[in-house]
Order: structure tokens, then sequence, then C-alpha cells
């Protein structure tokens, strides 16, 4: 999984690229954000296509009901009825991309692109002002008030972690957060029907002393708040050290 750079974009968006009157385009919806991201990730000019996702994001049909979002040249503004309105403005220091709306929650996902870093995603949602801050994309449950972020992370380079966030209102908060030990990586499977799950797939690279493998398990929501079942295999142990005679 490639990290996305930073490049001035700012020919590409002159002038106004603004959402078109709703259902005179026919637009179709938008690819989902968490595939789009991921899609984009893999492109051979990132920047590009994550410039077109937002443009077929903000034309679709969606984009003209609460909260509504638009471009302005340089300028992302998303605002919901009553509430003050989002401004996030591209600089030399990072761009700003809409993805999409996530799941009906009016919640949209932002990509943050940086020349200092990898790009960051933020979780805004109008209504509440509220941006949260995300290392992976959201993935919403059947009801629209749960979303897990599962990074699945690479050998050698950064650890997988899963955040577990509960909408109440129009504010999301983290209700479950695990950092997997070097070498487990998580792919996140599917929701369960009745949002009280979400299927995962886990896998163990080969590190000294530590067997590979692989295997299934659900991140529930049981008596005592969510937990792993079954549990995640632990950390591997450090090979006990010999003493010389």
């Amino acid at each position: 999984m490639r990290s996305l750079g930073f490049r001035s974009a700012a020919s590409a968006w002159a002038g106004w690229s603004l959402a078109l009157a709703a259902g005179a385009s026919g637009a179709a919806l938008p690819t989902d954000p968490a595939d789009g991201w991921a899609r984009c990730q893999q492109d051979a000019t990132p920047e590009r296509c994550l410039a077109a996702l937002e443009a077929e994001a903000l034309h679709a049909p969606h984009a003209h009901r609460a909260p509504w979002a638009i471009r302005q040249g340089a300028l992302l503004r998303l605002q919901a009825p009553g509430a003050s309105e989002i401004r996030l403005e591209d600089s030399p220091q990072s761009q700003y991309r809409a993805l999409g709306p996530v799941g009906r929650s009016g919640t949209w996902l932002v990509a943050r692109l940086s020349p200092a870093g990898s790009p960051a995603l933020l979780l805004v949602n109008a209504a509440s002002g509220q941006s949260l801050g995300l290392d992976a994309p959201p993935r919403p449950a059947p009801d629209g008030h749960l979303l897990v972020a599962v990074r699945p992370g690479q050998p050698d380079h950064d650890n997988s972690t899963l955040t577990l966030l509960q909408r109440s209102g129009s504010r999301w908060s983290v209700v479950f957060r695990y950092e997997a030990p070097a070498g487990l990586h998580l792919n996140f499977h599917r929701w369960r029907s009745d949002s009280a799950a979400v299927h995962l797939q886990w896998q163990r690279s080969v590190t000294p002393n530590c067997p590979t493998g692989e295997g299934n398990a659900q991140l529930r929501d049981g008596p005592f708040g969510w937990d792993f079942v079954p549990e995640m295999p632990p950390p591997c142990q450090a090979a006990p050290a010999h003493s010389s005679s």
C-alpha cells in the first residue's frame, strides 16, 4: 500500500467546481469513500485520482441534501441546516479532498494531503462541527450508528490498528481501540446484519520466534462491552536467553 504524496493542484481547481442541480445530471452514486480511497492509493497519480473522486462525490444527487458539500476554487465548504459552515481551504501546507458521505450518518470523509507526511483522513460532521482524524477509512454499520476503521498495517512499516466509533446525535466518539502487536495484521471483512459484530480476518507474518498464521475473529458487543471472539493471538515472546557454562 503506497503513501500518497503532495503535488500542487491549483490548476486543477481553477474557477468553480460546484455541485449541479439535483437530478439534472443523472449522475450515479459515487464509489463508497472507503473503496475510493483504497483505489486511489494504488493509482499511478493518486492526487489526480482523489480530485476525480471528489468531483464525482460533489456532483452526485446526495451532495444536494443536507448536509451539503461544495467546492469553490481552493475552498471546500460543508454545511448542515442551522449549523455553522465548515470551511477547509487548500494551501501550500495542506490540501483537502471530499471523498463522499459515510453511510447515512450525515458525515463526510475528507482526505487531507500534506507535503510533510502521509495523508490524514478526517471524519467531518457539519451538523456538530466535529472533525475527527482517522488512520483508516471507516466502514459504517447497517444501523448507521457505528463505524469501524481498520488499518491493515505493513511489515517493517507500521502496525495494524482498529478503531470503533459510535454516534450519539451528530457527534462521534471512540468506544473501542486496538493496536495490534508487531507482525499481526487485521483486515475488515463485513459487518453483521444487526450491527452487533464486525467480522475480521487476521494474518501474522513470520518473525523470529513467532510462527506464521491466519484466522478469523469477530469484534462483538457483549455484556461487558466490545471485545474479540475468539481473542486475538498474543504477542510473540522473545526467545529465552541461554546462559553459558
